[in-house]
């Protein structure tokens, strides 16, 4: 990813599990419009290995660390500026922006 430029690293924004209103799907964080627009930008992902998730993440949060423990884990750029840290064993997708 060396194309890729960012002011500053991208910080913890939430997860899929809190991250969009139940009763309507809207996002509830600035990285997506709604389930629909999370879906697409899921699907249009790159995959990034640690090394260069974490060269564009400023930290993972001690409970995210936690929570994923030992778990299958994948990183992934979305567009829109958006890290994502994804737990297969959960199927949890963890938002840096």
């Amino acid at each position: 990813m060396n194309w890729y430029v960012r002011a500053s690293k991208a910080s913890y924004v939430g997860s899929c599990e809190n991250s969009f209103d139940p009763a309507t799907g809207d996002s509830l964080i600035p990285c997506f419009v709604d389930v629909s627009d999370f879906a697409v930008k899921d699907e249009n992902s790159i995959e990034l290995s640690e090394d260069e998730f974490m060269t564009f993440v400023s930290e993972i949060p001690q409970d995210v660390q936690s929570a994923v423990k030992g778990h299958n884990i994948s990183y992934f750029f979305y567009d829109g500026n958006v890290f994502v840290l994804y737990d297969s064993n959960s199927d949890v997708h963890y938002f840096f922006a």
